[in-house]
């Protein structure tokens, strides 16, 4: 009943392409071939990534296992249904993304659900004390631009494991490396009927109709037609750089073992009277 019922749905594709288009705008390729997040070849704030991925829509079984493995979720909770992913050649690449997504308005800071970002990738602590470091040395003249950017590499260090606050996905792996965030973006939908109806009362104004017609089309108040749908839809955007992926992609931090744990908690949650206990 969540996943028919919600009035968003015959929208999806909508909503889908006004989210991936702030990014897309973005995305370019150079003449060799090699992809970057920037606004020309010569943008200072370019950054060179190794892959951009749109996550496609999710099947109504997967939804459907999503809701069932919490108790509390129920459709509106399903925060990744639209998802994005940078996959940087570094991890300070991988900064230098969420730098650009929020210097450009791309993603807005205000719209981000703080519950439901997580950051291990970097350790921003120790990243921030080898950048002041690094800087203060730079700037006065020991070290030259190429040994500042190798100094800020070794800084991004990967972080501790994380505790479980309750509000994350239980089923993602701790040695699960990313930097990931759920933000919110007004999505506008034109109500066709609203243009619709206006038209009609025109038409009928213009070329005369039978008088029960007109009373009834002078009936339609069109301020009670709403002209534009407004609301805030969620989606997923992650950023790793390609060693982290790897990773990501083997052992138990792999997508097949996620969703294993996924089924064998709503099995448990609906079957329980016919799962044996571990």
């Amino acid at each position: 009943a969540h996943v028919d019922k919600d009035l968003r749905s015959p929208h999806f594709s909508d909503i889908q392409k006004q989210i991936f288009d702030r990014f897309y705008k973005s995305i370019h390729r150079t003449e060799d071939g090699q992809l970057y997040l920037g606004d020309s070849d010569s943008d200072p704030l370019r950054v060179n990534l190794v892959a951009f991925e749109t996550k496609p829509k999710k099947t109504r079984d997967s939804i459907i296992l999503k809701l069932l493995h919490k108790p509390e979720n129920v459709a509106e909770d399903i925060f990744d249904r639209v998802g994005i992913r940078f996959v940087t050649i570094t991890r300070l690449g991988a900064l230098r993304v969420v730098k650009f997504l929020k210097d450009k308005m791309i993603v807005m800071p205000p719209n981000i659900k703080p519950s439901r970002s997580r950051n291990t990738l970097v350790n921003l602590e120790s990243f921030r004390y080898g950048l002041n470091e690094s800087l203060a040395k730079f700037e006065a003249g020991t070290i030259g631009e190429e040994a500042l950017l190798k100094e800020l590499h070794a800084a991004t260090g990967a972080t501790e494991d994380e505790e479980d606050d309750g509000d994350l996905n239980p089923h993602s792996s701790k040695d699960y490396r990313a930097i990931q965030f759920t933000c919110r973006q007004l999505i506008k939908l034109k109500n066709p009927l609203y243009d619709e109806l206006r038209e009609l009362k025109t038409l009928i104004k213009q070329n005369g109709a039978q008088e029960d017609i007109v009373k009834a089309v002078e009936k339609i108040d069109l301020k009670q037609v709403q002209r534009e749908a407004r609301f805030f839809y969620p989606f997923e955007v992650q950023v790793v750089d390609q060693r982290s992926a790897d990773e990501n992609e083997r052992g138990r931090s792999a997508h097949s073992e996620y969703k294993k744990a996924q089924i064998h908690t709503a099995m448990k949650r609906v079957m329980a009277g016919f799962v044996a206990r571990d």
